[in-house]
């Protein structure tokens, strides 16, 4: 996984913390984000000291903008890397399907 972006929802504990250490083990860089942003923090930490980049953002995945911003990296002014792959593990989104696409829920 080295060189690939892993996007890690949940990753304040839990499922989404082991995921975001397994990516790290496996040598990606990590976007962390969960409501929760100190347990998060921690999480970034704990990546960290695996010696691989971790960056610990609060989002709310039930709210489509804060996923959206997530994906652009908004807020900060800054965009993810050109040519950067993405591994998203425990993505949720409020996304159902409808007449053959997806559409957003709520």
């Amino acid at each position: 996984l080295k060189d690939r972006i892993a996007i890690v929802t949940g990753a304040a504990r839990g499922l989404g913390e082991a995921l975001a250490l397994r990516f790290a083990e496996e040598g990606a860089p990590l976007a962390l984000s969960d409501v929760d942003l100190e347990n998060t923090q921690r999480t970034a930490q704990k990546v960290k000291e695996l010696g691989r980049d971790a960056l610990a953002l609060k989002v709310d995945v039930s709210k489509y903008g804060e996923v959206q911003g997530l994906m652009e990296w908004g807020g900060e002014g800054k965009k993810w890397p050109q040519r950067s792959g993405f591994l998203c593990g425990l993505c949720v989104s409020k996304m159902q399907k409808k007449g053959g696409k997806h559409e957003r829920d709520g």
